[in-house]
């Protein structure tokens, strides 16, 4: 059984506060952002930066039967502390997409 952070989290007492499951789309992140005067531009590259880094840490594994026509999707998890900067929190292979 795979256990999701939702599964985990939705015993929190501030779990949905902000957002059904604690999850914010861009806009409503850019928004929460807005109010506490943190950078979302900044905290969005700093979220591709870390996306970059983990695929080159992996890029050897990716296709590693060298298919020439094939994808993955990857679900990456970040919390953004007070400050604005956001941490990986884990990668997903064959994440939900609902």
């Amino acid at each position: 059984m795979h256990l999701t952070n939702n599964a985990v989290q939705k015993f929190s007492e501030g779990y949905g506060s902000i957002a059904d499951g604690n999850q914010l789309s861009f806009k409503n992140l850019k928004m929460e952002m807005e109010k506490l005067s943190l950078n979302y531009d900044e905290c969005i590259e700093k979220i591709h930066d870390h996306i970059k880094l983990s695929l080159k840490a992996t890029i050897k594994n990716l296709n590693p039967l060298n298919r020439k026509f094939c994808f993955q999707i990857y679900g990456y998890d970040f919390m953004v502390d007070r400050s604005g900067y956001p941490w990986l929190i884990e990668v997903n292979t064959n994440p939900c997409i609902e």
